[in-house]
C-alpha cells in the first residue's frame, strides 16, 4: 500500500500512465473533458488496448461532463472504442453533476490516480491500496448511476 501526492502535471500524467499499466480487469474514469489526462497520446491508449486484448472480460468505463473535446482531439480513443465497443463505454453526464470537480482514475479497484480539482494537478496517487481506492470507487459507482447520455463514436448528422 503506497500513496503519493503530486505536486505538477508531469506527476500527475506519469501517475496516470503507471495506473493505467497496472490495469487488468477494469478501468473507470470520470473528468470534465479528458482534455489534461492525456488520452490522446499513444502511450495510453497502448495501455488501454493491452488491456482490452490481454483479459476479454475486461472493462472501461469513463464518465465526461462533456464529450465535444474527445469528438475533436481523441481520434486514437474513438477507434478504440468503436473496435471495442463491447468492452469500452463512455456516458456524458447529467448536467445536475457539472459542479462536481474531482477527476477520478481507477485500475481494477486496486490503484488510483484522484486529482482534487479540475484546473489544478494537485493529486493523490495510490497504489495496491483497495481499501483506500475503495471510497473513490463508490463515488464513481454513483456518479455512473447517475446515468447520462450515452456516447456515440460516430457522429450522426446531415
Amino acid at each position: 500500500m503506497t500513496t503519493y501526492i503530486l505536486d505538477n502535471w508531469g506527476e500527475f500524467r506519469n501517475a496516470l500512465e503507471r495506473t493505467l499499466s497496472l490495469a487488468e480487469d477494469g478501468v473507470c474514469v470520470f473528468d470534465a473533458d479528458l482534455a489534461q489526462l492525456g488520452f490522446q497520446q499513444a502511450t495510453c491508449i497502448e495501455q488501454l488496448q493491452r488491456l482490452l486484448v490481454g483479459n476479454p472480460a475486461a472493462s472501461i468505463r469513463i464518465a465526461l461532463k462533456r464529450v465535444d473535446h474527445l469528438h475533436r482531439d481523441h481520434p486514437r480513443l474513438i477507434q478504440l472504442l468503436t473496435h471495442h465497443s463491447h468492452a469500452v463505454q463512455v456516458q456524458q453526464i447529467h448536467e445536475n453533476l457539472a459542479h462536481l470537480r474531482e477527476t477520478i482514475v481507477i485500475s481494477d479497484a486496486r490503484h488510483a490516480v484522484i486529482r482534487f480539482d479540475q484546473d489544478s494537478p494537485r493529486s493523490k496517487l495510490i497504489l495496491a491500496a483497495p481499501l483506500e481506492v475503495a471510497p473513490y470507487r463508490k463515488r464513481f459507482e454513483d456518479i455512473w448511476r447517475e446515468g447520462g447520455e450515452a456516447f456515440s463514436p460516430t457522429q450522426l448528422g446531415l
